[in-house]
């Protein structure tokens, strides 16, 4: 007998991100979340998201945010997700 009720408490509360981290998606892509911050520099973008020049440098090279910290440099910025990435956000 199967139930539909999650097996982990952790199902209860995982997001999109964690669902998109969870079927291999590598991340969110970057450029929406930079034109919400208006195209700054590696550095000024570092300073408003709170991460290194070098972390920024490597989403860059990545061209997306990992999904792990897509929820919350969306919120630095004063956004939720969704609104930055509508279509990736609601899919995950």
């Amino acid at each position: 007998m199967s139930s539909s009720r999650p097996d982990t408490v952790a199902a209860l509360v995982e997001g999109p991100a964690d669902q998109a981290r969870a079927q291999g998606s590598v991340g969110f892509p970057l450029a929406p979340l930079e034109a919400a911050a208006g195209h700054p520099s590696a550095a000024a973008l570092a300073l408003r998201l709170g991460v290194t020049r070098r972390t920024v440098n490597r989403w860059r090279r990545a061209g997306a945010v990992p999904a792990r910290h897509a929820d919350t440099v969306a919120v630095r910025l004063g956004h939720h997700p969704a609104e930055i990435w509508p279509t990736e956000w609601n899919a995950a």
